[in-house]
C-alpha cells in the first residue's frame, strides 16, 4: 500500500555531484526583472498537470507536506526496446528519438487504489479506428540540481555517469497511440501530433520517490530483473525486462539533455516493449511492474503469481476504454 502526503528529502546528491552539474548549462538566466505591470489573464489559468506521489507505510503524514508531482513536460522515448522495433518494421540500432505529449491534455492521473477506487475511465478518441496501447516505464525528474537550474533553463550536457541523481522518482504509464494517424504521418513523412499528444493519450500511475526504494539496481544490471508487464482485461500483452532497453536509462538522460534543458517536473517515458495491440471500448488494461528474485524483494514487486491486482510498491496505471464523447 501507499501512504500520502511525504517529505520532499534532498540530501540524494552530494554536494561534489551539485557543483559538478552546475557547470552542465552554459544557457544565461532569464530576466529576473519585476513585470511593469499587473498580469491580467482572459480567463483564470487552469491548475498544473500532476500525480499523486506515493510513499511508504511509515513515512509519515502531515497536512503540510507535498502530495502531488507537478508536470511539466512529457518526454517519450521512441523504439526503445528491440523487440518493439522489429514488431513495427525496423531493424537497424539507431540513437535514441524523443517525441512529446502536452502536459496539459494529456496527461491523466490512472493511479490505482488508493488513489482511486477503479480504474479510470478513458473515452475512446476521436479520429481513430486503431487505438493501441503502449505500456511504458516512466522517470519523475526533480531534485536540488535542477531546481537550482531552474532559472538558467534547465541542466543540459548531463553525463549518463550522474544522470541517475536527477530522478525524483519513477513509474508506470500507458502511451496511447492512433495507430492509424501515426502510419498516415510515418507515410506522408509528417510529425506525430495528432497520433500521440491527443487530449488523455498518457493515463500513467502515481510517482514512487527513488528515495523510498533501493531502485539503483534497476537502472543497471539489476534491470534484468525487473519486468515491464501490460495486461488487458487479464491477459498479458507485453513482458521485457527493462534490460531489454535499446538505451538504458542514464545514457537515455544523457542523450535528451543534449537537445533540452532538464527541468523539476519533466516526465520521461522510456519506451514500450514488444506486445503492443489495439483496444477497443470496455477493454481494461493494467500496466505494472513485476520482478523475481533479489530484485523483487529489494522493490517489493508483487511476482506473476501474486500480483493479479494486488498492491505493489511500485504503483500500477489502471484504466478502462468507455465510448466516445459525443
Amino acid at each position: 500500500m501507499w501512504i500520502f502526503p511525504r517529505s520532499l528529502n534532498s540530501s540524494r546528491l552530494n554536494s561534489n555531484i551539485m557543483m559538478s552539474l552546475r557547470t552542465f548549462s552554459a544557457t544565461p538566466p532569464h530576466s529576473t526583472d519585476p513585470p511593469t505591470r499587473e498580469i491580467k489573464y482572459a480567463f483564470a489559468p487552469l491548475p498544473p498537470a500532476s500525480l499523486p506521489i506515493a510513499c511508504l507505510p511509515g513515512s509519515g503524514s502531515s497536512s503540510s507536506l507535498p502530495t502531488h508531482f507537478p508536470v511539466r513536460r512529457i518526454f517519450c522515448v521512441g523504439r526503445n526496446y528491440s523487440d518493439h522495433v522489429l514488431e513495427m518494421g525496423n531493424d537497424t540500432r539507431e540513437p535514441p528519438f524523443f517525441f512529446l505529449k502536452p502536459a496539459a491534455s494529456s496527461l491523466v492521473d490512472a493511479s490505482s487504489p488508493p488513489f482511486c477506487s477503479t480504474p479510470v475511465a478513458l473515452p475512446f478518441p476521436q479520429a481513430t479506428s486503431n487505438l493501441h496501447f503502449e505500456g511504458e516505464f516512466y522517470l519523475a525528474l526533480g531534485g536540488p540540481a535542477l531546481s537550482m537550474q531552474a532559472d538558467s533553463g534547465g541542466v543540459r550536457g548531463v553525463p549518463p555517469e550522474l544522470a541517475t541523481q536527477l530522478i525524483f522518482g519513477v513509474g508506470v504509464a500507458c502511451d496511447l497511440t492512433r495507430r492509424d494517424l501515426q502510419s498516415a504521418s510515418k507515410s506522408a513523412r509528417r510529425p506525430w501530433c495528432s497520433s500521440k499528444g491527443f487530449d488523455m493519450s498518457c493515463p500513467a500511475g502515481a510517482v514512487m520517490p527513488v528515495e523510498d526504494l533501493q531502485v539503483a539496481s534497476i537502472f543497471g544490471d539489476g534491470a534484468s530483473g525487473v519486468f515491464l508487464r501490460t495486461c488487458v482485461n487479464g491477459k498479458e500483452m507485453q513482458r521485457a525486462p527493462l534490460s531489454d532497453m535499446t538505451w538504458d536509462v542514464p545514457h537515455v538522460l544523457s542523450h535528451l539533455s543534449e537537445l533540452w534543458g532538464l527541468q523539476e517536473g519533466d516526465i520521461v517515458l522510456t519506451g514500450t516493449p514488444a506486445g503492443v495491440g489495439p483496444l477497443e471500448v470496455e477493454d481494461v488494461v493494467d500496466v505494472r511492474l513485476v520482478g523475481s528474485g533479489a530484485e523483487s524483494a529489494v522493490l517489493n514487486i508483487m511476482t506473476d503469481e501474486t500480483s493479479n491486482g494486488g498492491p505493489t510498491l511500485i504503483p500500477p496505471c489502471s484504466f478502462r476504454i468507455t465510448h466516445p464523447l459525443e
